[in-house]
């Protein structure tokens, strides 16, 4: 029996991990997954080292594989793509595989003023009315726009797949703000800031592996036909909730752990179009059509699931001072009245770059953007 061959654009983040996973699990199978970082390969998984959105190794590496293994059932796109360069995109593996799998997004749909979410609930793309955030190549209007490319195309051999957030060991939101925010104020002994105006809104998470579990279910299903399916959870909390399962761990290692509610998210460093326009209104799911598919009594509740990932974070947890938003953490000290400590900082750049956002006003930040730009 000939082999299933699958293909993972960008397979190694939350998501694409779990998905390998669980394919790997599957009789017959061969999984090759792109990633800009060296990963080891084993008898069933082969990594294949290059950036999925340079579309000159993304052509070498659909016809070196059609070449070596004759055919190409699945081709799962984790990338995030242009609107220009995903048309080259869908002109190159629409005809190259018997299935291509695209990962839009349920961030895509549109308030729903209390109404459960569905598969066909408005989008922001139709209905919005700010000009500005209709221009964004953010993340909610293109994905939309590359949804109708796809169903215009005039092929019928792929599958929609709309996730919403996702949490895992190595994912942790709270509201617009990852954990390499806010669990690394707790962790470096400053008080966690969120907002009234998210705290009170609906939100869905769902573990990574229940979702990359589900996409493996749609994906080996050949009878799935051309659609459009919602991953998402029915199971909702409020992000004020949210907050709570994490403070209640969190107070289990740090007793003092200080937590600081503010009315406006714009001062907590939100009021971008992803807070604006997703975490600012109610996100409940009606999971019914995923249910054909898939057992949502499997699904991790979100309360075990946070708790167990948030635990493992405190652990482990590692990252790179580099890698951080200063810009955002000094924004978040001017709110609650701290600083962060000088051997916080990788170079004395930036910690410059921190106090001139912790202590001026916008008037002088705008001014020492111009002078930057101009000795550069």
């Amino acid at each position: 029996m000939k082999e299933r061959i699958y293909v993972l654009l960008g397979g190694t983040g939350p998501i694409g991990i779990h998905l390998t996973k669980a394919l790997e699990k599957t009789p017959n199978t061969r999984i090759f997954v792109t990633s800009r970082k060296r990963h080891e390969s084993t008898d069933k998984v082969t990594y294949l080292r290059g950036n999925a959105k340079d579309l000159g190794f993304l052509r070498k590496t659909i016809f070196d594989l059609k070449e070596k293994c004759g055919s190409i059932d699945v081709v799962v796109d984790f990338m995030v793509w242009s609107n220009e360069d995903f048309g080259t995109v869908i002109r190159l593996l629409l005809p190259n595989t018997n299935k291509y799998v695209y990962l839009s997004s349920s961030r895509t749909f549109a308030d729903t003023k209390g109404n459960l979410i569905k598969e066909d609930s408005p989008k922001w793309l139709d209905v919005a009315t700010d000009k500005k955030f209709l221009r964004t190549d953010g993340y909610a209007i293109p994905k939309a726009q590359q949804e109708k490319m796809l169903q215009s195309s005039g092929f019928d051999n792929f599958l929609i797949i709309r996730p919403y957030i996702t949490y895992a060991e190595n994912r942790l939101p709270l509201g617009s703000l990852e954990k390499e925010i806010w669990l690394y104020r707790v962790l470096h002994g400053r008080t966690l800031v969120f907002s009234e105006d998210v705290a009170n809104h609906y939100t869905s998470l769902m573990y990574g592996k229940d979702v990359a579990d589900s996409m493996c279910n749609l994906i080996i299903n050949d009878s799935v036909p051309r659609d459009t399916v919602n991953v998402t959870f029915s199971e909702s909390l409020k992000w004020r909730e949210v907050l709570t399962i994490y403070s209640n761990v969190l107070k289990q290692h740090y007793p003092k752990v200080k937590i600081k509610m503010i009315p406006n998210s714009i001062k907590a460093g939100g009021g971008d179009y992803q807070t604006i326009y997703d975490r600012m209104v109610d996100r409940r799911f009606d999971s019914s059509k995923l249910a054909h598919y898939v057992d949502e009594t499997a699904f991790t509740h979100m309360k075990e699931g946070l708790e167990k990932c948030l635990e493992a974070n405190i652990k482990h947890f590692n990252y790179n001072t580099s890698l951080q938003d200063w810009r955002l953490q000094a924004l978040l000290d001017r709110t609650t009245h701290e600083y962060a400590s000088y051997n916080e900082f990788p170079k004395f750049k930036t910690f410059l770059k921190y106090m001139v956002y912790r202590t001026t006003p916008k008037s002088v930040v705008k001014i020492y953007r111009i002078i930057k730009s101009k000795i550069k």
